[in-house]
């Protein structure tokens, strides 16, 4: 079973290659898995994936990728070659068949997103146009069923719906949620927050950290209360 440390996975999300790189070397071994978006990909290329993967952190894509299947299935076959842990698929479940099909025997989990935690029960129903006996869980949840029947590996859900899509998909799925804050920190633009002892202990694989830790007086220090509160999620299961 995966450590406590090895289940936060910290966002970089600076504006350039340089100040993301600072930001690894000040958090040393406190921090061993990383996530790498739009933000920091555009500013400072694959060389940031490069510079983590030398120093032998573990790698989480999240690209969304988003198109028509052929083209998700060739973005794929590049992300597995690059030797990155987990990658985001987002769209239609042939484009989750795709994926699935073309990392081949890489040692890479496609992820997808249930519900952003940007969004909020008012924002789903514009969204999705979702029938009025339907709540925003329980489209997460059917979501999630769906991705996970197509082989997608596991689901990015907010920490509201975790215990709900923990019941309804198999032990092995991965569950990774965002939005996650130390009790009366500032959520900032997420809707459907949570703690990392209740994320944990409801029943999430790994959680995703950004600002709170890179924008704190003592990042490093702030990643190990991190990791504390995650250790006692998950001696409460």
């Amino acid at each position: 079973m995966e450590s406590a440390r090895q289940r936060l996975i910290v966002a970089l999300d600076r504006e350039s290659r340089e100040r993301n790189q600072e930001m690894v070397d000040l958090l040393g071994d406190a921090v061993v898995f990383y996530k790498v978006g739009w933000i920091s990909l555009l500013g400072g290329g694959l060389e940031l994936v490069r510079h983590l993967l030398d120093r032998n952190k573990d790698v989480f894509l999240d690209l969304k990728i988003f198109d028509v299947p052929n083209t998700v299935a060739g973005a794929i076959e590049q992300v597995a070659k690059l030797g990155v842990r987990f990658a985001t698929v987002h769209g239609v479940t042939d484009n989750i068949e795709a994926a699935v099909k073309a990392k081949g025997s890489a040692h890479l989990d496609i992820l997808a997103v249930t519900v952003l935690t940007s969004l909020n029960e008012r924002d789903v129903r514009q969204l999705y146009s979702l029938p009025p006996d339907v709540t925003l869980a329980q489209h997460a949840v059917y979501v999630a069923r769906n991705l996970v029947n197509v082989g997608c590996d596991g689901v990015i859900t907010s920490p509201h719906e975790i215990p709900l899509i923990r019941d309804a998909v198999p032990n092995k799925t991965l569950i990774v949620a965002p939005g996650i804050r130390l009790e009366g920190e500032s959520t900032h633009d997420h809707k459907r927050p949570g703690t990392p002892y209740e994320s944990i202990k409801n029943g999430a694989d790994y959680l995703v950290v950004g600002r709170s830790i890179y924008r704190a007086d003592d990042p490093r220090a702030q990643a190990e209360r991190y990791v504390a509160e995650i250790e006692r999620g998950l001696a409460d299961r």
